[in-house]
């Protein structure tokens, strides 16, 4: 739910869902017909768009730009999260890894495996949950991560919450929730 109170609603061909006062839109123009997996709304109000085939969407003010990363043209975009320190953002996806997009371009972190979640904590710190590799966090540029032989419950995380006092609540699809506080399980 947006800012707004706009309910926003990807579709498997390209198109977005706007529900508003209780109206349902559907906004395509300009969208390419790839599924759409992944919503985030900047501080600007922009909507940004994760598709399939590593397209990336921003909607502002009626008009979408479309940017495509070339590593990822066989991967879903699955998770989007907007750097609080800068403009960057932070992008997971099924099949090429973690990537950070900055200035329309996208670097990436890792290129293989699903990061279903990517989140930052209250600290500044990025926590990515990923599909059979378990939690990592990155913080003052050295990654941490959590797995089932250091006490997560799974390896496969589904979703990543962060609570206004840090608290890392983690989802997992075989082993239930885990929460992770100033690093410990």
């Amino acid at each position: 739910e947006a800012r707004d109170g706009t309910i926003w609603v990807g579709g498997d061909d390209g198109a977005l869902n706007r529900i508003r006062n209780g109206r349902v839109d559907v906004v395509r123009k300009g969208f390419p017909p790839a599924r759409i997996s992944a919503l985030w709304e900047a501080d600007d109000g922009s909507l940004w768009i994760g598709f399939a085939h590593g397209i990336l969407g921003r909607l502002k003010d009626g008009h979408i730009d479309i940017y495509r990363d070339p590593a990822a043209k066989n991967a879903s975009i699955l998770s989007i999260a907007g750097d609080p320190s800068g403009g960057d953002l932070w992008i997971g996806t099924r099949g090429a890894g973690v990537a950070r997009f900055h200035d329309g371009q996208f670097v990436h972190y890792t290129n293989s495996g699903e990061v279903r979640a990517v989140r930052f904590a209250p600290d500044g710190s990025l926590w990515i949950g990923t599909d059979g590799e378990g939690v990592a966090r990155l913080q003052n540029g050295v990654w941490t991560t959590w797995k089932a032989g250091n006490g997560l419950l799974s390896n496969h995380v589904m979703s990543l919450y962060i609570d206004r006092q840090g608290v890392v609540w983690v989802g997992t699809a075989s082993g239930g929730l885990n929460r992770i506080y100033k690093g410990h399980i």
